[in-house]
């Protein structure tokens, strides 16, 4: 699996902090991966297991996180609460906003969980563990973005000669300027 990380810098003090505060303690293996990844994003990942077939958009970081990643934006304390209350803890999204989670205590400790967020009382056993989840998945390192001045020439060569609206610049280049803070590694658990 191919993950483009996010910054780690005080990351084991926050992973400490979060345990404190719900109790708990997270499994050493994503203790592990949070202080050495904090979380990230993992472009052209998907995977089928259990009978669930998928794209990873990423996993949640802690801290210096991207807003869209930050746990402490994707989940109030309250609903953090209730997830460890379950014995479960979120790790991570697809594109359609189902999560990952990982077992914090009891039957499911250390193992991956998968919960279409249309049926919120539904978990589905992915893996035992996340290096066994990680080991399933299937990565392709992402293209290169065009350019704003090679979307413009395949446009002209489409036969579209008006310009795009600005808009359509202005996403374009977030995209680009998005593209380029990932760089993909392999993950090591």
């Amino acid at each position: 699996m191919l993950i483009s990380k996010f910054d780690t810098a005080g990351v084991g003090e926050k992973v400490a902090d979060l345990e404190r505060r719900f109790g708990m303690e997270l499994p050493e293996e994503y203790r592990r991966f949070l202080c050495r990844y904090n979380g990230g994003e993992t472009p052209e990942t998907s995977f089928r297991m259990a009978r669930v077939s998928s794209d990873l958009r990423g996993f949640f970081g802690l801290g210096a996180a991207p807003a869209d990643y930050r746990l402490e934006h994707c989940f109030d304390e309250d609903e953090l609460s209730v997830f460890v209350s379950e014995g479960i803890f979120p790790i991570g999204k697809n594109s359609f906003g189902d999560l990952l989670f990982i077992g914090v205590e009891g039957e499911f400790l250390g193992k991956i969980l998968f919960q279409y967020h249309d049926r919120p009382k539904s978990l589905i056993t992915l893996a035992d563990s996340l290096s066994d989840f990680a080991a399933k998945c299937k990565s392709k390192k992402i293209k290169p973005c065009r350019s704003i001045e090679e979307r413009l020439a395949g446009r002209r060569a489409a036969g579209i000669l008006d310009p795009p609206p600005p808009v359509a610049l202005q996403e374009w280049q977030r995209e680009i300027d998005h593209c380029q803070n990932i760089h993909q590694e392999e993950l090591v658990l």
